[in-house]
């Protein structure tokens, strides 16, 4: 049952896994790809309007002069 925000959340993002787990891919960046994909369709779904956000998948940070950062690692 959907009661709060988070509750919509995880089912959006867990019914987008069963998808992508289901769908039989075995090539690992078309996989990546499809998360990338699930994570921006959730975010463009979620976040408000009006905040003048982007959403962007790329592993790169761009600033407002349009130069990219190296790759972005995660710890």
């Amino acid at each position: 049952m959907i009661r709060t925000i988070e509750d919509l959340l995880i089912n959006l993002v867990s019914a987008g896994r069963m998808l992508i787990d289901n769908s039989g891919v075995n090539h690992r960046p078309s996989i990546g790809d499809m998360y990338e994909g699930l994570t921006k369709s959730v975010l463009e779904k979620t976040v408000f309007t009006g905040l003048n956000l982007n959403i962007i998948t790329s592993s790169f940070i761009e600033n407002k002069k349009g130069e990219r950062s190296h790759e972005c690692t995660f710890n």
